[in-house]
């Protein structure tokens, strides 16, 4: 997170939940982190039954805001979000949202609470720019790559943990394959459809 900042992105987003403490010292040094970082948003959900899942309360404290992260699915597809959700009578809005609205701040897009909108994907994960943890320690130089970009921190593999299916995928559903697309790649395209939906508005 440290490293990342040092690059001055445009938007550092977190898109987990750090749901427990691990040790003293490393919590000491995720913290000072947060504390330091322009960490712009971080990411919580709300669960099947209705309970909010954040972040601990000691680390959330740091990130500007928080924005919500639920997919929605059609035909057994990730293929819908809800950029503002009504939960407990408060207005919730989405993580995608927020990070659009510090991309564009004059964003006057008006969406209706609950309304679900289709994800307009574009792009898979090959092709965006992603770096390994190890990559950013060992190149200094990697960081102005950061510079007025948006910098999405979360989970690509290599396993399936927070991979879904979409319509970008062409794996069939049916057939027991794994899903095709991570939950980062599916943020970022939820952001471009905001961004695309102000554009050609």
């Amino acid at each position: 997170i440290w490293k990342i900042n040092e690059g001055n992105p445009s938007a550092l987003v977190l898109n987990f939940y750090l749901f427990g403490s691990k040790n003293h010292v490393e919590d000491s040094l995720l913290k000072s982190s947060l504390q330091k970082c322009n960490v712009d948003l971080l990411a919580f959900t709300i669960d099947s039954i209705g309970n909010f899942q954040k972040s601990l309360k000691e680390f959330s404290i740091y990130a500007k805001e928080e924005g919500y992260v639920k997919h929605e699915y059609r035909s057994y597809l990730v293929s819908y979000f809800r950029p503002v959700v009504e939960f407990k009578e408060v207005i919730h809005e989405s993580l995608a949202l927020k990070v659009a609205r510090l991309l564009s701040h004059n964003l006057s897009r008006k969406f209706y609470v609950n309304k679900s909108v289709p994800i307009k994907y574009r792009h898979a994960l090959r092709n965006y720019i992603r770096y390994e943890i190890s990559d950013l320690v060992k190149y200094d130089g990697l960081v102005v790559e950061m510079q007025n970009k948006v910098v999405i921190l979360g989970y690509i593999g290599p396993g399936d943990e927070d991979k879904y299916f979409t319509p970008i995928g062409d794996i069939d559903v049916t057939t027991g394959t794994g899903p095709d697309t991570y939950g980062s790649v599916i943020l970022a395209n939820e952001i471009r459809t905001i961004l695309d939906m102000e554009k050609f508005k």
